[in-house]
């Protein structure tokens, strides 16, 4: 007879099962410590753990969507909008995920607005600096006698 404390593994499937149970676990912790990590701010070692839990197991509904949020913290919306979207995938009437993607796409649209209007401000600045140093040059050469009538 076992006592209590003893445990018999009869079968392959009672250690599969340990083993599966085992993973779950260290996946929780692992989870627990990204957790943590971004609530610190660590948000690029939050973003490390979770891409390993990701890469051993897929992509899981509680994984994804704090990887998810840290890359959005980081800045890193295309790929942030790519993971909300694979969540979708997995929970498509979730209004949580919906929602953040739909802030995602906002944010990545003004980003774009953002960066056409910092273009645009630069090829203005050439275009005046062209204008004034092609009125300096006239006024050189008028001045110098260069254009005379």
């Amino acid at each position: 007879m076992n006592s209590n404390m003893d445990i018999e593994l009869n079968s392959t499937s009672d250690n599969e099962t340990i083993m599966k149970i085992s993973r779950k676990l260290l996946q929780d912790i692992s989870l627990s410590q990204a957790v943590s990590l971004a609530r610190e701010g660590e948000l690029s070692r939050a973003e490390e753990l979770a891409l390993s839990l990701i890469r051993e197991s897929g992509i899981q509904v509680s994984t994804g969507e704090l990887l998810a949020k840290v890359l959005a913290q980081q800045g890193k919306l295309i790929q942030a909008q790519n993971i909300w979207k694979q969540l979708m995938q997995l929970e498509p009437d979730n209004k949580r995920f919906l929602s953040a993607l739909s802030e995602c796409e906002y944010l990545l649209a003004a980003q774009g607005k953002t960066q056409f209007w910092n273009h645009a401000k630069k090829i203005i600045l050439i275009v005046n600096l062209v204008i004034i140093v092609s009125l300096i040059l006239l006024l050189t050469f008028y001045m110098s006698g260069v254009f005379v009538h």
